[in-house]
């Protein structure tokens, strides 16, 4: 294990640093807004609205004490993005906006116009289509590319998840759509999430992901396979040393993974934001047939 890694301090510092990071993407189709408006204003429909209302009141339900209305701000906020956008609410955007509005705890002064614009940035870049698209495709072609990555790094671990029937949406898909806010401390995600902005890559999540199963692989190979669907379920990210550790093997992954891999996404298209072409691409490409991922001749030659 390392240690050198530091937790970030929640500061309006680290919120300017990560506004600029965003912003310096050129992100022209995310919908940000200039002024404090009334978010009680907006309705979706009553399934919609029941469902984001419950996961609302389950969302980061013991670091919100400081924040009372944090529950009902969370509801109002998801209802309004999910109407200026037209979309339909999945869950996940619960567990992504929590942590962003939680950052008013530690800066009163924050603006909830500001927490909603970047929080609508770090969707419109990391997870540009996966909450806009309502058959899923960029998440099945993000979920193909995961399976890639495991079988070319960890033939082992992908055999034994492969014979136990254990698909990469099974224990990807809250690790994806909440970019591992789901069950990290707020600390953990903040720290996390500061990482990836730096590395201001969008597949880093997915080469977090192979490094976080790399991170739990002996546990895996000695748990009977009847009972890995549940481990998934309790493992989290517990400590800044353990982050880096895993932060670590990611970064490694990344500069190993061939440059193939860039070219499979760059044909899906699954970070182009708000692309009307995504089930397009996928047919096209059908990322889940793919058998490995494939290596240019000149990167054999290196």
């Amino acid at each position: 294990m390392i240690s050198s890694l530091n937790l970030v301090l929640i500061s309006e510092e680290l919120v300017d640093k990560w506004e600029k990071i965003l912003k310096s993407n050129n992100l022209e189709k995310a919908r940000l807004i200039t002024d404090d408006i009334n978010f009680d204003d907006y309705n979706l429909s009553y399934e919609c609205a029941h469902t984001i209302k419950n996961d609302s009141h389950r969302t980061r339900v013991r670091e919100r004490f400081n924040f009372p209305e944090f529950e009902a701000t969370l509801q109002n906020i998801l209802i309004y993005y999910c109407k200026l956008n037209n979309i339909e609410y999945k869950q996940g955007l619960n567990e992504v906006l929590g942590p962003f509005l939680l950052l008013k705890v530690k800066v009163p002064k924050l603006k909830i116009s500001r927490i909603y614009n970047l929080f609508t940035l770090f969707v419109d870049y990391f997870l540009p289509n996966y909450y806009y698209e309502p058959e899923l495709f960029s998440f099945r072609s993000s979920v193909s590319l995961i399976t890639l990555l495991l079988r070319y790094y960890d033939p082992e671990l992908f055999l034994l998840f492969e014979q136990n029937n254990i698909s990469a949406e099974m224990y990807s898909i809250n690790w994806l759509l909440t970019t591992f806010a789901n069950k990290n401390s707020l600390e953990i995600t903040y720290t996390l999430w500061d990482i990836i902005l730096e590395e201001n890559d969008q597949l880093f999540i997915h080469f977090m992901i192979i490094a976080f199963l790399h991170h739990h692989r002996k546990k895996f190979l000695e748990t009977d396979g009847s009972s890995i669907p549940m481990f998934f379920s309790q493992i989290q990210i517990s400590t800044k040393e353990e982050l880096a550790e895993i932060v670590k093997v990611a970064r490694n992954v990344r500069k190993n993974t061939p440059l193939s891999l860039r070219i499979i996404v760059k044909n899906l298209e699954i970070f182009k934001s708000r692309t009307t072409r995504v089930k397009e691409m996928y047919e096209k490409y059908d990322p889940e047939q793919m058998p490995a991922i494939p290596v240019l001749p000149e990167e054999l030659l290196c």
